[in-house]
């Protein structure tokens, strides 16, 4: 059993949701679904945040497309500590 806060990678949410790692990145990019963005390589999603995506799925708010404007759970990017920039 996941516990709320369990991260997931793309792989693993795709293969949850029975869709492409390339559709998570989309809902990821769309604002669809919240993530947390380590490194350009490594992106992980809580899987609370998965099981709000179903929950929203399933009462029917999400849409294919997502409405124009920002997004409402924008990707978190973590800088390593320690870094100049």
């Amino acid at each position: 059993m996941r516990q709320p806060d369990d991260l997931l990678t793309v792989d693993d949410v795709a293969a949850h949701l029975k869709v492409t790692p390339r559709a998570v990145r989309k809902f990821i990019a769309d604002g669809r679904l919240p993530a947390l963005r380590f490194s350009a390589r490594m992106t992980r999603v809580q899987w609370s945040d998965v099981e709000a995506y179903l929950e929203k799925a399933r009462n029917g708010a999400c849409s294919p497309s997502p409405a124009l404007g920002p997004p409402e759970n924008p990707v978190i990017l973590l800088e390593p500590s320690g870094s100049s920039g």
